[in-house]
C-alpha cells in the first residue's frame, strides 16, 4: 500500500529491574493512526512489545556470553485486523575481550548501526518500521521486513576505534529501500554483507561531557547485481553550558547514496540539532530538529520537545513537515506524541 503514515500517539512503557540483576526487561505499546493516500481513508495500528536481556554468567555460568530476547505482537489494517505474534529480535552475544566481540540471531541492521546519540529523541520505538521518517534511524539500508538471521563481529583496535562487519541471509519477502528484489532470488543471491569503520569518543566530564562519533561504510547484494550502497555519519557535542556541562548542544549528519538493481539511484543527507536544557529551568528537556532531503523524491523536517515530567516519566511532542516529490509537490503537515516511562 501508498501509506503516508501519521504517527500521533506512541507509549513507551519500559519497567528495568536494577542492573545488580541479571535480567532486565522492559516493554512497549505503541498506536499509529496512518492515511492512507490512495483512497484518502483512515487506518490503524496497534503494536505491543517487551524485551529480555540476560546476563549468561550470572544465570548459568556461561561467562561473557549475553542473550537478548524481542517479541511483539501485533495488531491493525496492514495485518488484515488479526493479532499476529512475531520474534522482532534475539541474539546472543560474547563479548570477553577488550578488542572483539561477535554476535549471532535474528536482529534489525539498522538498529545496530544507524542510530546515533543525537538523533535519539527522533527514534521510533524498535518494534515499528523504522526509517519510514524518523533520522535516528537514518535508514542507510531500508530493510522490511526489519529482522533478518544474522552475524555481526567487531574488532576494536583500541578503545575509540572500532571495524564492524555483518553478514545477513534475507528471506523472499525481504525488501530494500522499498523494492521487491528478492522473490525470485534463490537463497544464496539473499545474502547480504555489511562493514563500517569509525571512531566513538563518549566524552567524560572533564571534557563536558563532549561526545564526538564518525563511522563509515557500506553495503552489497552480491546476489543481486548492481545493488549497493555507501554513507558516512558523523555526531558531536558542539557547546556543553559552562555551570552544568552535561547541557548543550549537539549536532548530527549523515550523508548517503544507494543503488537498488533495477532502481534510480538515491542519495539521502539527514542531518539536525538537539540541545539539553533550551528552556530555563528545564535542565533535563530536550529540544531537537532535524531535516531530511532525499533525491529525488522527499523533503522533510521535524521538530519535538521532551519533557520530563520526573525521574520515570517523560512526555514528548512533535510536529512533522513533509514533501515529496511526486508532481504534486504538496506539503504534508503531521503531529505525534509519545509517553514514556522508565523504573
Amino acid at each position: 500500500m501508498n501509506l503516508r503514515r501519521l504517527l500521533l500517539c506512541s507509549v513507551l512503557i519500559a519497567p528495568r529491574l536494577d542492573a545488580n540483576y541479571a535480567v532486565p526487561f522492559g516493554g512497549d505499546v505503541a498506536f499509529d493512526l496512518i492515511h492512507a493516500n490512495r483512497d484518502d481513508s483512515w487506518l490503524v495500528n496497534l503494536d505491543v512489545g517487551a524485551w529480555l536481556e540476560a546476563d549468561l554468567g550470572e544465570l548459568a555460568g556461561a561467562h561473557d556470553w549475553y542473550l537478548f530476547v524481542n517479541p511483539t505482537l501485533v495488531w491493525g489494517a496492514e495485518e488484515d485486523w488479526r493479532w499476529r505474534p512475531r520474534l522482532y529480535q534475539v541474539w546472543l552475544k560474547w563479548d570477553g575481550s577488550d578488542h572483539f566481540n561477535a554476535l549471532f540471531g535474528l536482529t534489525d541492521l539498522s538498529w545496530h548501526f544507524h542510530s546515533l546519540p543525537s538523533a535519539a529523541p527522533f527514534v521510533r520505538l524498535p518494534a515499528r518500521s523504522s526509517g519510514d521518517f524518523s533520522p535516528g534511524s537514518i535508514g542507510l539500508l531500508d530493510l522490511y521486513p526489519l529482522s533478518s538471521p544474522t552475524v555481526r563481529i567487531e574488532f576494536k583496535p583500541n578503545t575509540r576505534t572500532y571495524l564492524r562487519a555483518a553478514a545477513t541471509w534475507l528471506e523472499r519477502d525481504h525488501q530494500v529501500r522499498g523494492r521487491e528484489l528478492l522473490q525470485e532470488a534463490a537463497a544464496a543471491q539473499r545474502s547480504l554483507l555489511f562493514a563500517e569503520a569509525g571512531y566513538a569518543n563518549e566524552g567524560d566530564e572533564a571534557s563536558g561531557w563532549r561526545h564526538r562519533i564518525a563511522g563509515i561504510g557500506g553495503w552489497w547484494l552480491p546476489g543481486i547485481d548492481g545493488s549497493w550502497g555507501l554513507y558516512a555519519t558523523a555526531d558531536a557535542r558542539l557547546w556543553s553550558e559552562h555551570e552544568e556541562p552535561w547541557q548543550g548542544l549537539s549536532g548530527f549528519v549523515s550523508i548517503s547514496v544507494a543503488k537498488a538493481a533495477g532502481y534510480d539511484q538515491e542519495e539521502r543527507l539527514v542531518s539536525g540539532f538537539s540541545y539539553e536544557g533550551l528552556l530555563p529551568g528545564r535542565d533535563e528537556d530536550i529540544t531537537a530538529l532535524a531535516f531530511i532531503i532525499e533525491h529525488p523524491k522527499r523533503q522533510a523536517c521535524e521538530l519535538l520537545h521532551r519533557v520530563h515530567l520526573d525521574d520515570c516519566i517523560w512526555l514528548q511532542a512533535s510536529v512533522q513537515c513533509q514533501r515529496r516529490v511526486d508532481g504534486t509537490d504538496k506539503w504534508e503537515w503531521r503531529l505525534g506524541m509519545r509517553v514514556g516511562f522508565e523504573f
